[in-house]
């Protein structure tokens, strides 16, 4: 009987022991499982940083191309408007019989343009006979040559003692390319509500009007007016000071600066990307609220909570019923764990959320894989940006829901006459990457005909109406002079600009 009570009390106390090793173990698995949600979260932080970096580098990068386009386009312009004025001018003047006076009424009233400058000499006394634009402004010192050094385009032209110099200003060109891309920049969506700004460095040795604001359409109220450098964010950062320093250094720099949220006492980040436009001394800068990653990690945390707590109750489970395997169990279970949700926040972050299309995390990564294999091989595939025409009229007209459902739309139809091979990537807001793998140079203008033909139809029903939308598509190939999958992008997003300007819905191939 002793031997007995002595056995009972010798498994009451190895039940009890192994009740609170369970506990303990349990204790310290769930733990360990909150550990690991942490440094995933962390590393997601991280990870997410470098991604939304990368996109603010890419869209300033993507829009000096525009600008880059928009002044050899402007070139090409004031270049024939030069040539043919020149003719016109003189034939105007002899006909008027007064040359002087024929060539300044041509340039005020026939020239049918505001944007030439003028000044006429008499070169036999030097005196100004007439000066309009830019020139006007000019003090005649008789140097002829002097006159032009104001001029982005400019033309002599003589007859007998009469001399006109004319043309178009630097700063005419200047201020029509920034209207320009001031009507742009305010059109442009971009995740999160991103936007573009330019600023111009007026003094690169810093001060109080180092810089002036051209273009904000995040605060308009400060277009026009002067920044300095000894001006502190809401903890006390140079933040301009840190962006001239970094401009004048490497050309290019993210930099951080803290501000109040607008009617709120909460104090927040935002990371700035910026890089120098050398020709006009201009700026361009993009960023984003950092609790925009903050809140995309939580999201995402908040979506694997129940698989979390279901695993947790699994393994308590088993350990209060098989703790003898309970270590053995915990050992492998623990790196299953760990893979699994590695996988799931792995292949979640990957996926654009909206569309379930890849996301440009995963674009990136993917097209410099493709563009690797192309320098291997010198087998490219077909590259493709398409955006969908006047979006943002659609989400003014039918609301942001609608919106949404025309870029689900665009992901089915385009997921449809896709092959397992090819890819297709929300490369920003309503812009699609496709990438169509092994497709011949002859084989280019069948894909990009029939890709555009499947969106014939590319409509939904919204709140009882039906949202009709059409698209514009650039394609391309990667070519042996690319540097990077990047300047396939960059020829594909100019064959998606002349699709655009050449009056919409419609593809444009540029494979040359």
């Amino acid at each position: 009987m002793k031997n007995k009570k002595s056995i009972l009390k010798g498994r009451a106390s190895a039940v009890f022991l192994i009740a609170v090793t369970a506990i303990v173990c349990v204790a310290f698995f769930i733990l360990g499982i909150r550990r690991m949600q942490n440094i995933y979260s962390e590393q997601m932080y991280v990870t997410e940083l470098e991604t939304r970096k990368q996109s603010l580098s890419d869209s300033v990068n993507n829009f000096i191309a525009t600008i880059d386009l928009k002044r050899s386009e402007a070139d090409e312009y004031y270049t024939e408007l030069m040539t043919q004025s020149e003719t016109k001018a003189k034939e105007y003047a002899i006909a008027y019989g007064d040359y002087g006076e024929g060539l300044s009424n041509y340039f005020d009233s026939v020239a049918l343009c505001d944007c030439f400058s003028y000044i006429i000499i008499d070169a036999s006394t030097n005196q100004v006979l007439y000066a309009a634009g830019a020139l006007s402004q000019i003090e005649y010192t008789g140097d002829v040559d002097a006159l032009t050094e104001g001029l982005a385009y400019s033309t002599l032209i003589k007859n007998g003692n009469i001399s006109c110099v004319y043309g178009i200003s630097k700063e005419y060109v200047e201020t029509k390319l920034l209207n320009e891309l001031a009507g742009e920049i305010k059109v442009r969506k971009y995740q999160d509500g991103e936007y573009l700004w330019i600023e111009r460095i007026d003094n690169l040795e810093g001060g109080n009007d180092f810089a002036t604001v051209l273009v904000h359409p995040g605060n308009p109220e400060i277009e026009g007016k002067t920044i300095s450098t000894e001006t502190l964010d809401e903890k006390d950062n140079a933040y301009n000071q840190a962006m001239l320093d970094g401009i004048k250094a490497d050309g290019e720099v993210y930099t951080t600066y803290w501000y109040q949220e607008y009617q709120s006492d909460l104090i927040s980040k935002k990371i700035v990307y910026s890089k120098w436009y050398e020709d006009y001394q201009w700026v361009i800068s993009m960023g984003i609220p950092a609790h925009e990653i903050v809140e995309f990690v939580s999201e995402t945390e908040k979506e694997n909570q129940p698989a979390v707590y279901r695993m947790i109750a699994l393994i308590t489970t088993m350990f209060v019923v098989l703790f003898g395997l309970g270590m053995f169990f915990i050992i492998g279970n623990d790196r299953r764990l760990f893979l699994r949700t590695e996988k799931i926040l792995r292949t979640e972050a990957h996926v654009d959320e909206l569309t379930k299309a890849n996301n440009r995390k995963f674009g990136n990564r993917f097209l410099e894989e493709k563009f690797e294999e192309y320098k291997k091989t010198g087998v490219s595939p077909a590259i493709m940006i398409l955006d969908v025409d006047k979006f943002k009229g659609i989400n003014d007209t039918y609301g942001h829901d609608a919106g949404d459902e025309v870029l689900k739309k665009v992901v089915r139809v385009m997921k449809k006459n896709m092959r397992a091979t090819d890819t297709l990537i929300r490369w920003g807001g309503d812009e699609f990457v496709g990438v169509y793998d092994a497709v011949s140079k002859d084989g280019l203008y069948l894909l990009a005909e029939k890709v555009f033909e499947s969106f014939e139809d590319l409509s939904i029903s919204s709140k009882g109406k039906i949202v009709n939308a059409t698209v514009s598509i650039g394609f391309t190939h990667f070519k042996p002079q690319d540097k990077s999958f990047k300047d396939a992008i960059k020829r594909a997003d100019n064959g998606l600009y002349h699709s655009k300007s050449g009056g919409r819905n419609q593809f444009s191939i540029l494979d040359e």
